[in-house]
């Protein structure tokens, strides 16, 4: 791999004499000369020292950096003359241009990017086919050495399509190239008023490209979204980009400093130059535009709505030729308007940690990192700020106003401070540059500005959706915000207004649910208002009823608790806003309990124990029952979570409780926990008691629901012990009584039983149809848990058919949604599959390492079957590696565990064991072998534990 310069380098690119037709419109006859232009493109760059970075696009042109900038100018020369001197086909001309621009490169992940490159591209946009281009900066670089035979020409200043400073433009001369051609296709070359810029524009490509895209299929495209999202600036760019395609100009129409409609047409008619000729000026407008292929955009249209005539006139009688551009937060409502939504900038996940590098591929922090520099040229982002810096850009929705104002405070604030006051935002972030107009200048003035704007009706419920911490749904919004001044059956055209004002986001519609959501600055001001407004107190009551009367619907329905994942942020925000008098803890207490299924059943484990353990350590005594039932729901999640000592004290505690009261069916649900902590820890005879003694109580009261799970996990423990046609029996009950139930939950786990046996037993294909069966209801039910375990059932039975690179991807699919549950049995499963890929694949230090990371999870959970299947990979990778003598006596080891746990080594494993068996006898005489063997019969589970991980048998 080539290592690729740092610093000030010098920019190189090429492309086919400025050529904008994709490589598939080419005639085959033409892409053969276009594929020999590229290989001679590459072998003269390369001979010049030159290093292509990569090809933008097959045929189309080239990127290319130099170290030095006298190397480019004399590969410049090279290259074209070598592409004159080519023998090209009969009805093939090539001629490329080519642009030189020197500046600080910005090297990420093998590539460069930001404005430097940007500005010689567009640079390289303004040429024709066989001409040189250099900027100012390389001109000053290359003045004084240029090399025999050149001359540069000074072709004067030139605006370049970037919109920002003009640029000194210079054309490299050769006796043997051409040296005489067209005027440079600059933003001077044709009729427009696009205003310089004073910043760099950041990202947005793929936005480019779509609106670009858009105009060319509608006359009238209006850019909606919130304020501040960057939709004039989107504009402009693009207007920039099209301008050749519009030769009687394209003209730019600020309409934010217009308060009376009635004054568009002398807007519109000063930025022209059109002057009123006896008849209404907007006749005199049609009359002047009427054949004209002109552009024109209009910024800022929302407070004018009421505004439409001009625009319906000029799409109605003028020819086609005419398109109209328009920046708007509200949708203008015309005929055969298009209307697209500006999204916020890319943002990392907070959930996402991500080295440096990976982080500034983010248009929000490319856009940070860029105005902080030109606020404080010294800033940089280091591994210590880069959280704070990704915060800032998630918790600021990649808004690019409200991103360029907290940059600009890092003058005088480090960025952690800045993040530490994003919750004061409206007052952080002012003092936008003083050359914007002033509602553009603070983050509140732009708010305002749109808020003003609303009818008061609009206003109220905007006020009033603020409660909500995440989004809502329609119905969520009737109940919580209707009332006093605004009726139910008003919400949903109200809703819409806003929507179409760029105020609320309408979010994809999944599950055929539509769903609604505020850009948190937005909510935080919206909350300011409400307060301001003496409703907060109102709203928040009835945003905590509706929460609550919706977890306590759906409680236990395994079916749909997965809808809840959608209202997670609501549902945290509700809990927390809970103060510490009686009813409000009552309430809290009923939430807690409601949600306790749905943080079990959808991963939530850790977030679900610390709320219940909060509310155990309420000073507040709760009745038995109740407290009886805490300790069994966060029972359920430390057992999820392999904190099988918490969990059995919990389930002890909980039946002691109900004891007391004599609760029967609940003593049966205590009974069966209990017993599911032993078969975690192996201890199966202990765990068939339990189950059944939870069994004979649940078949006396005629209890079918607990039933199906209680039938699947007799049905583990008898197959863990090799008896696969008792297990095959207790999983076949509890499909049927599941499915009598619609219990698709445990149906789905009674499949995967049924797949394991099928696999255990070398019927590959009919555990592949079971495991399938199994994942199809587990992804419907959006068992996260389930899903992993599927996971590795499909990757176990890949290893067994050899497709050993599937298997690799399915197995780290499983441990990386294990790892983000916290599900630490399911870490120890994927750890050991992973080893036994890497065993296969004669990485032996890579499946020690697993094998031994699954062990250390296994002592903690006191896993002795998982230990047993560690220590045997273990086994097999010391026979591999020719150490025979420790793997004899893990051998000792495993025999003794397996002796104690009833349990044999599955059908489909014994070859591979027996291998093993085999090789080892036959580099050991017969005492050695017992001898070592014996001595490993002789070692306790921990001593063995400790022995393996100190490396005395590794």
């Amino acid at each position: 791999m080539v290592d690729l310069p740092n610093g000030i380098v010098t920019f190189l690119f090429t492309d086919i004499q400025g050529s904008t037709r994709l490589w598939e419109q080419f005639p085959e006859e033409m892409r053969q000369s276009l594929r020999r232009h590229d290989d001679l493109i590459e072998e003269s760059i390369s001979e010049s020292g030159g290093i292509i970075v990569k090809p933008r696009g097959e045929g189309d042109s080239y990127f290319t950096v130099f170290s030095l900038a006298t190397e480019a100018v004399e590969a410049a020369v090279k290259l074209q003359r070598t592409l004159l001197r080519e023998s090209w086909s009969p009805n093939t001309i090539l001629k490329i241009r080519i642009a030189l621009h020197t500046g600080e490169a910005d090297l990420r992940d093998g590539d460069y990017y930001g404005t430097v490159i940007n500005r010689c591209a567009r640079l390289r946009s303004i040429g024709h086919g066989g001409q040189i281009l250099l900027s100012q900066a390389t001109y000053e670089l290359v003045r004084d050495v240029l090399p025999p035979g050149i001359t540069l020409q000074n072709l004067g200043v030139h605006r370049l399509r970037d919109l920002q400073r003009p640029e000194q433009v210079f054309q490299l001369n050769h006796p043997d190239l051409p040296g005489k051609f067209p005027s440079l296709r600059s933003l001077n070359a044709i009729p427009n008023n696009l205003p310089q810029q004073l910043t760099s524009f950041v990202g947005r490509d793929r936005e480019i490209k779509e609106v670009m895209r858009l105009l060319n299929t509608t006359r009238l495209l209006t850019l909606t979204g919130t304020g501040g999202c960057g939709k004039t600036r989107l504009a402009l760019q693009v207007a920039a980009e099209v301008l050749e395609q519009y030769p009687d100009g394209v003209w730019f129409i600020d309409l934010a400093p217009i308060n009376d409609p009635s004054l568009i047409p002398q807007t519109v008619a000063q930025v022209l130059d059109v002057k009123e000729e006896g008849v209404p000026l907007t006749e005199t407008l049609l009359n002047y535009l009427r054949y004209k292929t002109v552009l024109l955009v209009f910024d800022n249209y929302e407070h004018l709505i009421v505004a439409r005539d001009l625009l319906s006139k000029l799409l109605q009688h003028t020819l086609p030729t005419l398109r109209v551009l328009t920046t708007s937060r509200e949708v203008l409502g015309i005929t055969g308007e298009l209307v697209w939504r500006v999204p916020s900038l890319s943002i990392p996940s907070l959930n996402q940690l991500l080295p440096l590098e990976n982080l500034t591929q983010y248009e929000a922090v490319q856009l940070f990192i860029d105005r902080a520099v030109l606020a404080r040229p010294t800033f940089t982002v280091t591994n210590q700020n880069a959280p704070d810096v990704a915060q800032i850009c998630q918790r600021l929705d990649g808004i690019p106003l409200a991103i360029e104002l907290a940059a600009a405070r890092v003058r005088v604030m480090s960025v952690e401070q800045i993040n530490q006051r994003l919750n004061e935002r409206f007052k952080l972030l002012t003092g936008g540059s003083r050359t914007l107009l002033p509602r553009q200048q603070t983050l509140r003035a732009l708010i305002d500005w749109g808020y003003n704007l609303l009818d008061e009706i609009e206003q109220r419920l905007l006020r009033r959706l603020s409660v909500f911490g995440g989004g809502w749904t329609l119905e969520a919004a009737e109940f919580v915000c209707a009332g006093q001044g605004i009726e139910q059956t008003e919400i949903l055209d109200l809703l819409s207004a806003l929507v179409n004002k760029s105020l609320v986001v309408l979010e994809e519609q999944e599950a055929d649910t539509v769903r609604y959501r505020f850009l948190e600055t937005l909510r935080q001001y919206g909350k300011e208002k409400l307060i301001a407004a003496g409703e907060a107190a109102q709203f928040e009551q009835r945003y905590r009823i509706y929460y609550l009367e919706l977890v306590e619907a759906i409680d236990s329905q395994q079916n749909i608790l997965a809808k809840l994942e959608a209202e997670l942020n609501n549902l945290r925000a509700v809990l927390v806003s809970y103060e510490t008098t009686e009813a409000e803890v009552q309430e809290q207490l009923r939430l807690v309990l409601g949600l306790s299924n749905f943080w079990a059943f959808c991963g939530h484990w850790a977030e679900g124990r610390q709320w219940l353990e909060k509310i155990l350590s309420k000073d507040y005594t709760y009745p038995t029952a109740t407290l009886a039932t805490l300790m069994n729901r966060l029972g359920d999640l430390a057992i999820r979570q392999g904190d099988y000592r918490a969990a059995h004290s919990l389930y002890e505690d909980s039946l002691n409780l109900h004891r007391q009261l004599n609760a029967t069916a609940e003593i049966a649900h205590d009974l069966f926990n209990l017993g599911t902590v032993a078969l975690c820890q192996s201890e199966y005879t202990l765990a068939r008691l339990l189950y059944e003694e939870s069994l004979q109580i649940q078949q006396r009261l005629g209890n079918l629901t607990g039933l199906p799970r209680l039938l699947f996990t007799l049905g583990v423990s008898h197959e863990n012990q090799g008896n696969f046609e008792v297990a095959q029996t207790f999983y076949q009950e509890s499909f049927e009584i599941g499915q009598k139930l619609g219990d698709r939950f445990w149906m789905a786990y009674a499949l995967s039983g049924f797949g394991s046996i099928a696999e255990k037993l070398g019927n590959y294909e009919l555990a592949q149809s079971y495991y399938r069966d199994s994942f199809n209801i587990r992804r419907q039910l959006g068992d996260k848990q389930g899903i992993a375990y599927s996971r590795n059932g499909f990757g176990s039975v890949a290893e067994k058919l050899g497709d050993l690179a599937r298997a690799q991807l399915l197995h780290q699919d499983s441990l990386q949604t294990q790892r983000e549950l916290g599900d630490k049995l399911g870490i120890s499963y994927s750890l050991r599959f992973l080893g036994s890929l890497a065993e296969r694949n004669q990485d032996y230090e890579q499946a020690q390492s697993l094998y031994k990371e699954s062990l250390q999870i296994c002592r903690e959970l006191k896993d002795k079957l998982g230990a047993t299947l560690a220590f045997e990979g273990l086994s097999r990778v010391l026979t591999a590696q020719r150490r025979f003598a420790p793997a004899i006596k893990l051998l000792g080891v495993t025999h003794t565990l397996r002796e104690a746990l009833g349990c044999p080594i599955i059908p489909v494993e014994r070859d591979r064991h027996q291998q093993m068996l085999h090789t080892l006898k036959s580099v050991t005489d017969e005492h050695t072998f017992a001898s070592l063997f014996a001595q490993g019969q002789a070692i306790g589970l921990e001593e063995a534990i400790d022995e393996a991980l100190k490396t005395a048998f590794v």
